[in-house]
């Protein structure tokens, strides 16, 4: 699918001709080796030369196929990493800081130069729910955090589903599991 919009000033990197145009395509890449290896697509817009027909990735290529590879995974994208940490009003430092990830491992998986290992993004989803971010919070602060506190707080805590709609009580019974009990 072809833009009409072409860019004048642009130089064309192969032949240097002004003039490019850009196009919305569906780019299959391969990820992984050996038998792992897999054909992921993903829809990415290209510059093309008006002249020679080059053409060249956009700034945005990389990061459309990174959140297609974390899509394959299983993994929490870029932005999704950003969003855990930033609903919580935390700077980079103090996430880090709390949960044991490295300041410079959480810069990497959240600005997409790094995937982060299936653990660690567990972590992260398990940090959506502010009552595991109390949980670290009195855990850091060196105050009692044992689960029968933390089963109180969690009684304090007005229940909601993904989507920050409320739940009632009816649809919540059964819904909470005791740890204590497993194994």
């Amino acid at each position: 699918m072809r833009n009409i919009e072409t860019d004048e000033s642009f130089p064309c990197p192969e032949c240097g001709h002004i003039g490019m145009h850009t196009e919305r395509v569906c780019d299959a890449f391969s990820y992984g080796s050996g038998k792992d290896q897999v054909e992921l697509k993903a829809w990415i817009t290209l510059d093309v030369c008006n002249n020679c027909s080059s053409k060249f990735d956009t700034e945005d290529a990389d990061r459309i196929r990174h959140n297609e590879i974390c899509n394959h995974l299983q993994l929490l994208s870029p932005a999704d990493v950003l969003k855990i940490r930033v609903r919580h009003q935390m700077s980079q430092a103090k996430f880090a800081e709390l949960t044991g990830i490295g300041v410079a491992s959480l810069s990497r998986w959240e600005s997409g130069q790094m995937l982060q290992s299936k653990s660690h993004d567990n972590l992260l989803r398990l940090c959506e729910a502010r009552l595991n971010i109390d949980f670290l919070e009195r855990k850091a602060s060196k105050e009692d955090c044992s689960i029968v506190d933390m089963e109180k707080m969690q009684m304090k805590v007005e229940p909601r589903s993904l989507y920050g709609q409320k739940l009632n009580s009816a649809r919540m019974a059964g819904t909470f599991f005791d740890l204590r009990k497993v194994g």
